[in-house]
C-alpha cells in the first residue's frame, strides 16, 4: 500500500479494521521508508545483495504487475481509477514503519509490530 497517499491509506486501514472481527489480523507486506538516512542506504544495499543471491532480478516488471492488479474487479471496487493509474507511476508515500503503526493504531488495531524485514521490505502484522 506504499502507493497510496497517507490520508487515503488511513481510510483503507480504518475500513479494514471495521471489516475484521475482534482478534483478526491484517498482514501487510510492503516497501517501507526508514526515517534514518544511513539506515535507508544500508537497507538498499541489503535488498540488492539479497536479490542478487536469490536471483530475482528477472522478475515480472512493475508496470505489467500493476496492469494486472488494476484489471482485478475486487481492486476496482476498493480503489479509484486515479489510484489504480498512479500505481504504475512509482509513487511512494514514504511512510516509515512507525507511521504505518501509528495509522493502524488510530484505525483501531490494538497491536502492531514488524514480524519480518529484509532491507526496506517489511511485513507488519496488526491485530484487531
Amino acid at each position: 500500500m506504499h502507493w497510496l497517499r497517507p490520508e487515503r491509506l488511513a481510510e483503507v486501514y480504518r475500513d479494514l479494521a471495521v471489516a475484521l472481527r475482534a482478534g483478526g489480523a491484517l498482514v501487510n507486506g510492503d516497501h517501507l521508508y526508514d526515517e534514518q538516512p544511513a539506515m535507508r542506504e544500508l537497507a538498499a544495499v541489503v535488498k540488492e545483495r539479497r536479490a542478487a543471491r536469490a536471483g530475482v532480478h528477472a522478475n515480472e516488471d512493475w508496470k505489467t504487475w500493476w496492469a494486472a492488479a488494476a484489471a482485478d474487479p475486487a481492486l476496482q471496487e476498493r480503489f479509484t481509477a486515479e489510484e489504480l493509474r498512479g500505481i504504475s507511476t512509482g509513487y511512494g508515500n514514504r511512510l516509515s514503519p512507525q507511521e504505518h503503526t501509528r495509522l493502524l493504531r488510530e484505525a483501531g488495531f490494538a497491536e502492531v509490530a514488524p514480524v519480518w524485514q529484509s532491507g526496506d521490505d517489511y511485513v507488519l502484522a496488526a491485530l484487531r
